[in-house]
C-alpha cells in the first residue's frame, strides 16, 4: 500500500447549511450506558452521515473517524485506515499492526486482526469509532465477518 493517505477519510464531513436537526434520533443513539455496536442502516440519501455527524458533535468522548469507500475491500487498505483513524484517539494504537502491514511479507490476516481487536479492547478510554459507508466494502473479507471472527 502506498505511504499516501487521503486524510479526508478521517475528518469527520461538515455541517451542511441546509441540515435538518433530528433530536428525536441522534437521541436514541445517546443511550446509557453506551451499546458496543450500533449500525445504522437506510437507503442513499436518508441522512445516515448527518445523523452520527450531529450525534458526535455532542460527545463528551473521543471520536475516530473513517469514511469508507470501494477501495477499502482490500483487508490491508482497511486495517491501514482503521489504525490511523484510532490513532486519532490513541496515538499509541495500532503499533503491531501498522509495522505487520508495512513489512514485505503480510502475516496471517487473523493475526492482523486479533491484534487490532485487543489494540481496541485495550484502550483504557471510552470512545466512538464510525466507520461510515461501511457497506462500500462490499462482500469482502472487510465488510464479511470472515476476518473479524463473525
Amino acid at each position: 500500500m502506498s505511504d499516501t493517505l487521503l486524510a479526508t477519510k478521517l475528518y469527520i464531513p461538515p455541517a451542511r447549511p441546509e441540515v435538518v436537526s433530528r433530536p428525536r434520533l441522534t437521541g436514541r443513539l445517546d443511550v446509557k450506558p453506551p451499546r458496543k455496536l450500533t449500525l445504522i442502516s437506510a437507503p442513499a440519501g436518508f441522512g445516515k452521515t448527518t445523523l452520527v455527524r450531529d450525534w458526535v458533535q455532542g460527545l463528551a468522548h473521543p471520536v475516530a473517524w473513517l469514511s469508507l469507500d470501494e477501495g477499502d475491500n482490500d483487508l490491508g487498505r482497511f486495517l491501514t485506515y482503521l489504525v490511523v483513524a484510532l490513532q486519532q484517539v490513541d496515538s499509541a494504537i495500532g503499533q503491531t499492526v501498522q509495522g505487520a502491514l508495512q513489512s514485505a511479507r503480510l502475516p496471517p490476516v487473523q493475526s492482523l486482526v486479533t491484534a487490532s481487536i485487543n489494540d481496541i479492547a485495550a484502550m483504557p478510554t471510552t470512545f466512538v469509532l464510525v466507520l461510515d459507508d461501511y457497506h462500500a466494502t462490499g462482500t469482502s473479507a472487510v465488510s464479511g465477518g470472515r476476518a473479524w471472527g463473525m
